[in-house]
């Protein structure tokens, strides 16, 4: 697929019960953040395990009024923390630590009553 490339493979094929490496591609990350790469195995034409990989999440595509991002690399299912843009102040205090999730190149919000107000002060 367009997400995971093998690496240090130069042939145009990969034979019976060759083994190869793959990792997800630039800009991609496996589901579980301790796993950069895997072994998948050629078996009767059919190669596997294959790695899953999912669009990272890039800071600049999340706009909202009043939060913004602190983390700059975001890989996929982890958790993001989120400050209030200059001029605004947490409501009640609230903290915004892993606020936000990136899945698959969305970013979410995990609490839907994380907001900030304008600091009149």
């Amino acid at each position: 697929t367009q997400s995971i490339e093998i690496v240090n493979f130069n042939d145009t094929k990969i034979i019976h019960s060759k083994s190869i490496t793959i990792k997800c591609r630039d800009n991609y990350s496996a589901g579980n953040p301790t796993v950069e790469n895997t072994t998948a195995n050629c078996m009767n034409g059919t190669l596997g395990p294959l790695l899953i990989c999912y669009r990272d999440c890039k800071k600049d595509d999340f706009s909202h009024q009043s939060l913004t991002i602190v983390d700059q690399k975001i890989g996929h299912n982890s958790f993001i923390d989120a400050i209030c843009r200059a001029g605004y102040k947490a409501i009640d205090g609230a903290s915004y630590e892993e606020g936000l999730k990136c899945e698959d190149g969305n970013i979410n919000l995990t609490n839907e009553s994380l907001s900030c107000e304008r600091d009149e002060s």
